[in-house]
């Protein structure tokens, strides 16, 4: 058996990702305990012990956000993490989730230098990090199930069930093969999904009334201090029962067209605009999910340079936790040093001709004053909110902006979804 070389790009990449990922731990790693990743593993201890994970919705524990509320199945999945000294535990779930995001984007067909490192440079992406989240292997997941969709359909929706089990608010990307009209993948995602969500309630303390009882205890307690359209609203004078109810028809209507429409868009999309949409309609989204805006960004093949910039514009939407003046600023700097990097990349390779017809080579420099003028506006403007909209706000106006971005772009190598079989 001949064993074949890694490609340039891939080593390129590896060594990006590794850099960019040292430096991020230097900054921000420790400053916090991962307290998601605490609570999973202690979920995963207690199922281990044949306890139950969850608390009750009146204790301090659940009220301050560090409740475990997933599906019990995720239990389960971190158990073998808890049979682990937690030191080594964090350390292998950091390195899994930076592994995975760089992994997801390969999958999504990035094979530029810099687009794994450009996200994890990002201030979404390492608060996520500091918090033991599981939104990197979200990406990973969204990444494996794209790279299997036509091969082999069935685990592409294996994958999809998975990722929308473990995350609830992610359970419309099973919509997804449907639009795209894969029948396999289909019935996988609904029948993975039905399985683990329908196990997990099967095996739980808690029944469906029960559990559904402490989500909606979990929205009353967390949707006005998230980052949501719902939060969004009610800071804009709604009622919260309002706002809850306003912001998913909204989004539904804005899924309604794209299934009229959906036959003008490609796969990659349908995908990107079904993660955004699924942002949207949940009513608690905190800074760490906004990984999955920038992830979209792969999905739809958005060039080095967007990426760069999404990347870049983190930075003004959120901050590492507990992280002092000097670190922000270094890791502004990262992240600025990489669009500039990305900058003069796109310098050496022609630009598609769809970027050729809306900017000229000269109109370039123009484009990036512009660009930096809109980014200190937004900074300016972000601080100048009130504390009820400054957050909502501008996380908002982010998905809304990778929205456009997604609508409009060009077609990428997924196809046109006419192009499927039935």
């Amino acid at each position: 058996m001949i064993l074949r070389s890694p490609s340039r790009d891939s080593l390129r990449q590896f060594a990006v990702v590794g850099g960019v990922a040292t430096i991020a731990g230097l900054l921000f790693g420790r400053l916090i305990a991962p307290f998601d990743l605490i609570v999973f593993i202690d979920a995963g201890r207690a199922v281990l012990h044949g306890s139950n994970p969850y608390v009750n919705v009146n204790s301090p524990e659940f009220r301050s956000g560090h409740a475990f509320v997933y599906p019990l199945f995720v239990a389960w999945v971190f158990a073998p993490l808890a049979l682990l000294p937690i030191h080594i535990a964090e350390r292998l779930f950091e390195v899994a989730s930076i592994v995975a995001i760089a992994g997801g984007a390969r999958l999504l067909g990035r094979r530029e230098t810099l687009v794994p490192g450009l996200v994890i440079a990002s201030a979404t992406t390492i608060v996520g990090l500091q918090m033991g989240t599981i939104n990197g292997l979200l990406v990973g997941g969204l990444g494996v199930s794209w790279h299997l969709r036509n091969r082999h359909p069935l685990l592409s929706g294996i994958f999809l069930g998975m990722i929308g089990s473990a995350k609830l608010f992610l359970l419309p990307l099973l919509a997804w093969p449907v639009l795209t009209r894969r029948k396999a993948s289909t019935l996988s995602a609904v029948l993975t999904a039905c399985a683990t969500l329908g196990l997990s309630l099967a095996f739980s303390s808690l029944g469906p009334r029960s559990y559904l009882a402490m989500l909606s205890s979990l929205e009353h307690n967390e949707t006005a201090r998230s980052w949501s359209l719902a939060s969004l609203m009610i800071g804009a004078g709604l009622d919260v029962s309002v706002a809850t109810k306003v912001a998913p028809l909204l989004v539904s209507a804005g899924l309604l067209a794209i299934w009229r429409q959906r036959r003008t868009f490609t796969d990659r999309q349908m995908l990107g605009m079904l993660i955004l949409a699924s942002l949207l309609l949940s009513p608690i989204l905190w800074s760490s999910y906004l990984v999955l805006a920038e992830a979209t960004l792969l999905v739809v093949d958005a060039p080095e340079l967007f990426v760069a910039f999404a990347g870049l514009v983190s930075w003004v939407l959120v901050t590492p936790d507990v992280a002092s003046r000097e670190r922000i600023a270094f890791g502004f700097v990262l992240s600025a040093t990489l669009l500039v990097a990305a900058a003069v990349r796109s310098k050496r390779t022609k630009p598609p001709g769809w970027l050729r017809a809306i900017v000229s080579p000269a109109d370039l420099r123009p484009v990036a004053a512009l660009a930096l003028c809109v980014a200190a506006l937004a900074a300016a403007g972000y601080a100048l909110l009130p504390s009820r909209l400054s957050s909502p706000l501008p996380t908002v106006a982010f998905i809304t902006g990778v929205g456009m971005w997604t609508l409009r772009a060009p077609p990428g190598s997924g196809g046109r979804v006419a192009g499927h079989p039935a």
